[in-house]
């Protein structure tokens, strides 16, 4: 019984002793891993179990701890999980060594910031408006991957831009405001100058001594017209225009805009024509009476409603029967024709034969005109003219005596050319 006990006595302090042994043998292995940096929201845990001879350069983990010795890393969470957003959040790590007789196993934890994610706006710059198109979804069209959420603008939709360069925002706000930060990004929008247009009729042509008119531009704005010029001719004072010289004149309607809207001018060119001219009369009793024209300058003469070549001076010497007018020119402005002017050229009418001869009485008349032919038979054709040329009758006879009435003429000098014989001859008379 005695060795019984003796030898339970020196199992139990032999066992005693392999426990203190093995205590004493065994150590804990030193761990490294301090806090991880900052990640967003959305990035998942890295992993990479570092052993003592891992070489540098390998990119930033989280669950990268370390220990001196040789062993296995169970990390909590596993890597490829994605934490919500928080500070100070709990990574754990629990380290087996591989030489587990003369190492315990051992864990350790670091702490994590995990901050709200800062989404990414698509948002390009939009392209250029004209001043009074209103912002709408064309300017106003961001867009956005995730997460979901809403888009507030300023300015807003439907707003109406100044002409410039104009700085359009948004404001994302996302439904998830735990995990999501609100993102606000600009964009740069040019907003051009908007049109005027001015309606500004042709004027008509004016003559010279016309009453002042009243120049009526309208405009697609509300903004007031301004009319200039820079002819001497007219003058003009608010819209109304005072006709000072005949020629060619031009006026220009002008709005000047503003920072919303161009300028604008529209210009129209007119004639004021010179007055239509006169003509007066000299040396009416000769082979060339002289026309006059009452213009001084820019004449042209006409026979027939034929241009005369190099008549153009004020006075023209007439050597031809015919109707002569005249046109006055200032620039390229052309008076209306003077009246027409009938012209009996003595100097070229066939001169009379001896063979026949006639007389006429009393010179100067007053109602009658008694004009004989010296018993001449044939047939004569007898007219009268004003000097100026209008014929005022005319008649036939075989008489060798012809009485002509002239009680209604006015006062003043007359001719009366007789045809005879295919030949003419030319009487004047005066009549009282």
């Amino acid at each position: 019984m005695i060795r019984i006990i003796k030898l339970i006595t020196f199992v139990v302090i032999l066992f005693s002793l392999h426990e203190l042994i093995a205590q004493v043998a065994k150590t804990n292995p030193v761990i490294t891993w301090g806090n991880p940096a900052d990640i967003t929201y959305g990035a998942p845990l890295i992993s990479a179990n570092y052993e003592p001879t891992t070489p540098p350069g390998l990119p930033v983990t989280q669950l990268n701890a370390k220990a001196n010795v040789p062993g296995t890393f169970v990390f909590t969470p596993p890597a490829g999980t994605i934490l919500k957003t928080g500070n100070n959040q709990v990574l754990s790590v629990k380290f087996f060594p591989a030489d587990s007789l003369n190492y315990n196993s051992l864990t350790k934890q670091v702490k994590i910031n995990v901050v709200k994610l800062n989404p990414s706006i698509n948002w390009n710059t939009p392209s250029s408006i004209v001043y009074g198109t209103r912002l709408s979804d064309v300017q106003l069209n961001a867009t956005i991957v995730k997460p979901t959420g809403a888009f507030n603008y300023n300015p807003i939709k439907g707003t109406l831009l100044n002409a410039g360069s104009q700085i359009l925002s948004v404001t994302f706000i996302p439904t998830d405001t735990i995990n999501f930060l609100l993102r606000t990004l600009q964009v740069t929008l040019n907003v051009i100058k908007a049109s005027q247009k001015i309606s500004f009729n042709q004027l008509p042509d004016k003559t010279i001594g016309d009453v002042p008119f009243t120049l009526t531009a309208s405009i697609d704005t509300s903004f007031p017209i301004t009319y200039t010029t820079t002819s001497d001719k007219i003058s003009i004072e608010v819209n109304k225009v005072k006709i000072l010289k005949s020629g060619k004149v031009s006026i220009t309607a002008n709005q000047s805009g503003n920072d919303n809207f161009e300028s604008s001018s529209v210009e129209q060119a007119f004639c004021i024509k010179p007055s239509k001219p006169t003509i007066t009369i000299s040396d009416t009793n000769t082979e060339a009476p002289t026309l006059t024209s009452s213009a001084a300058s820019g004449n042209q003469w006409y026979l027939n409603g034929t241009l005369i070549s190099q008549a153009i001076n004020q006075s023209y010497s007439a050597s031809k029967t015919g109707v002569y007018k005249v046109q006055a020119k200032t620039e390229d402005c052309l008076s209306e024709f003077s009246s027409d002017q009938s012209l009996v050229i003595t100097g070229d009418i066939n001169s009379t034969s001896d063979d026949w001869k006639t007389n006429y009485f009393p010179n100067p008349a007053t109602n009658i005109l008694t004009i004989s032919f010296y018993n001449n038979q044939s047939m004569k054709t007898i007219s009268i003219y004003e000097l100026k040329g209008m014929q005022l009758s005319q008649q036939e006879t075989t008489e060798s005596e012809s009485q002509l009435d002239i009680a209604n003429y006015s006062q003043g000098l007359y001719l009366v050319k007789v045809y005879m014989d295919k030949k003419v001859h030319v009487l004047r008379f005066e009549k009282r």
